[in-house]
């Protein structure tokens, strides 16, 4: 009210209506802010996660967080939601990689983006440059967080998938004949079984493969169910795939009410959606894992897998 041209009062204004839920109000004072301050630390940041969070409009909080990285460089938020920005409106892996790098330090980078940025490179097929960021590097050990063995894990696992395709077996059973501490989350084991046993088929190794899936098929993890049915099903195994696959998904739907790993039981949801063919459910799981926090590399998971739900359209 004493000065309409103040940006940090159109900014704090902005800020307490938002906690209010007021959040076409807060968004107006906060774009009045940028206006007339458009360099002001934060406002950014919480311009596009207004809308991408709120407004669901990841096309226009992209254009927010791009200018964070100019105005606001080492504020850790902007790259979060760059990422999660990217992630929805189907970014290059390439580009957002490009986009993470530039933070101003990778030794000082945290952790939580480091692992993005790891996993970002990987998809980009960048895996000198993805395994690089875990050396020489002490990552501190987060109460209910993804570990950084997990991480190297997943990255190993896709330069594996890799180098199998691109027939270098001999560096791709190298990995799969080691031991891996990061193969489980939270007990579930038969995602990455079965993709390692999709590297052991690819290098010629039929029992190998076969022992892999068998260890997926195994598995009474809820959150494994559909890469379980995968298993069996390529092992040949009769069951009640469908049956088992619906009572999962009840349960894994229960969990989104009651995890502290929201995303990733999302992320769990889609596949088994997929499983069941319900290809327009999948894709809004998915989708759904990417807007909430990331949790348990749930927004690299649900990209890989949006991904692979357009390869088999484009594959029918």
């Amino acid at each position: 009210a004493a000065n309409g041209n103040d940006a940090t009062a159109h900014y704090l204004l902005g800020t307490l209506l938002f906690s209010k839920g007021l959040y076409d109000s807060g968004i107006e004072h906060w774009t009045e802010a940028k206006r007339l301050a458009p360099k002001l630390p934060v406002l950014d940041a919480d311009l596009g996660k207004a809308w991408l969070h709120i407004k669901h409009d990841p096309a226009r909080a992209l254009g927010s967080f791009r200018e964070g990285i100019e105005n606001d460089s080492a504020n850790a938020e902007i790259y979060v939601g760059l990422d999660e920005a990217m992630s929805w409106t189907g970014v290059s892996a390439q580009e957002r990689a490009a986009a993470l790098g530039r933070y101003p330090s990778l030794a000082t980078m945290p952790s939580n983006l480091v692992y993005q940025l790891a996993l970002t490179r990987a998809e980009a097929g960048q895996f000198v440059e993805a395994l690089a960021l875990f050396k020489d590097r002490f990552f501190p050990s987060e109460e209910g967080g993804v570990k950084a063995e997990q991480v190297l894990f997943e990255v190993q696992l896709m330069q594996a998938e890799a180098q199998a395709a691109s027939g270098k077996c001999a560096e791709a059973e190298t990995f799969l004949a080691a031991d891996h501490s990061g193969l489980a989350i939270l007990g579930a084991v038969a995602r990455a079984h079965v993709r390692m046993a999709a590297i052991a088929k690819a290098c010629q190794k039929p029992e190998e493969a076969a022992q892999l899936l068998q260890k997926a098929a195994a598995s009474k993890n809820v959150a494994d169910s559909a890469w379980t049915a995968k298993a069996e099903k390529l092992l040949g195994a009769p069951g009640e795939a469908q049956q088992k696959l619906e009572e999962s998904l009840a349960r894994a739907e229960r969990q989104t009410d009651t995890s502290s790993y929201t995303g990733w039981w999302w992320y769990n949801i889609g596949t088994m959606q997929a499983a069941l063919h319900h290809e327009g459910e999948a894709r809004a799981a998915f989708h759904q894992a990417l807007l909430l926090p990331d949790s348990l590399m749930s927004h690299h998971l649900a990209r890989a897998a949006v991904a692979e739900l357009g390869a088999g359209a484009s594959a029918r």
